[in-house]
């Protein structure tokens, strides 16, 4: 929407990469295809994902630079809950 701010992340390895980051319990206003994403976005948060799943695209993240070494095992430790 023109006129509104919302945090954005770039990501450090790749600066085309980013991500959009606003609060999904505030979305009044907001654009259709935005509400489109807000939904998509509740609907991952509601379902648990699947360990496996997860360190697959943790890894995918960490092979393209988007993460270092230090952060995906981190986020592996998280997932693996260690």
């Amino acid at each position: 929407m023109v006129g509104q701010r919302y945090p954005v992340l770039i990501g450090p390895t790749d600066r085309d990469k980013f991500a959009l980051m606003f609060d999904l319990t505030d979305v009044d206003g907001l654009p259709p295809h935005v509400l489109e994403l807000v939904a998509l976005a509740r609907e991952s948060r509601a379902r648990p994902d699947d360990p496996s799943e997860s360190l697959v695209k943790l890894n995918e993240l960490r092979m393209s630079g988007a993460l270092t070494e230090a952060e995906f095992n981190a986020a592996k430790a998280r997932i693996l809950g260690r």
